[in-house]
């Protein structure tokens, strides 16, 4: 069959001028194999070596590629295309890319390491360290750009610093200056200075005034301060029913304590701190304590000045 099928082709050439030509009416038979460069062909054309096509060329099937390809024109495909590992149901981690590169070479890719070629870039800047072309990087649950000088803007093409949102912004916690790992609380500041910088470290401020402020110091300032207290306000001093220490066992336990009753002492202030609103109805209280204390003396002073005058 190979003979003549061999014997079919040369018959069909004209040897011209020393080269051999093939005739615009030929055809080849549609059973058998045809080989270009080997003698056992395993498809119906099987070529051992370059193919040269100049026109396009037209896949209305699939095509497998095995080894590199290289595209210097069009290439139409009309099937699907396939890579050895691209066939079948593949895991999303397993999955592959044909791209090709500046020199029309067909690579195949995995998804997941394209995916790192691309994002895993240097900051490119010029002699002047501006950055020329700056990409965003990625790893482990984040999305990153490794170029000190970008800077990132939500809202406006003109961002001041790192990071400039114009507009409302949302988060469940705030760490400045602390480890966001082992912060304590919802929000939490840390400022690294010692302890005879007295700088502000927190202000907040309309256009025409300073609202709040805190100080390295510890001090805050503000103009006013409005407390909303759980703890009933003393003017229970006041009532008939209320039970006023007398002035002699007040005098021993003075003595014996060294403060008031129901007000802390320095060192549990030093320890402990106190509470401002707390503290106010302590105060009020001694101070309503005071007045009845006042009035006391008052009246017995007016007794004794109304049995001087009876003598």
């Amino acid at each position: 069959m190979k003979k003549l099928l061999l014997f079919a082709c040369l018959s069909s050439l004209n040897f011209m001028g020393g080269g051999i030509f093939a005739q615009q009416e030929n055809t080849l038979p549609e059973t058998g194999n045809v080989g270009i460069g080997t003698l056992n062909p395993s498809a119906k054309l099987d070529v051992n070596g370059h193919v040269r096509i100049d026109s396009t060329l037209m896949i209305k099937d699939s095509i497998l590629v095995q080894k590199d390809a290289r595209i210097e024109q069009d290439l139409k495909i009309e099937g699907q295309i396939y890579s050895p590992n691209l066939v079948g149901a593949i895991p999303q981690e397993e999955k592959k890319i044909v791209v090709k590169d500046q020199f029309g070479q067909l690579k195949v890719y995995n998804v997941n390491d394209l995916t790192q070629d691309l994002y895993l870039k240097t900051c490119e800047t010029d002699a002047n360290d501006n950055v020329i072309n700056p990409t965003w990087n990625n790893g482990i649950n984040k999305i990153y750009t490794d170029c000190p000088q970008i800077k990132v803007g939500i809202g406006t093409s003109n961002p001041q610093v790192k990071l400039d949102v114009r507009g409302k912004t949302y988060t469940n916690k705030l760490a400045i200056g602390a480890d966001p790992n082992n912060m304590i609380g919802l929000f939490h500041m840390r400022f690294s200075a010692n302890a005879n910088n007295t700088s502000t470290i927190f202000l907040i401020e309309n256009n025409q005034r300073q609202l709040f402020q805190i100080s390295n110091d510890g001090i805050a300032r503000s103009r006013e301060m409005i407390l909303n207290l759980t703890n009933p306000w003393p003017d229970f001093v006041f009532e008939k029913d209320y039970s006023l220490m007398p002035l002699q066992e007040l005098g021993t336990y003075i003595e014996r304590n060294g403060h008031l009753p129901n007000v802390p002492s320095a060192m549990d202030v030093e320890k402990e701190g106190i509470a401002i609103g707390e503290m106010q109805g302590v105060l009020l209280q001694k101070i309503e304590e005071l007045t009845l204390y006042l009035l006391e003396q008052e009246k017995r002073i007016n007794e004794l000045e109304e049995q001087l005058k009876n003598k």
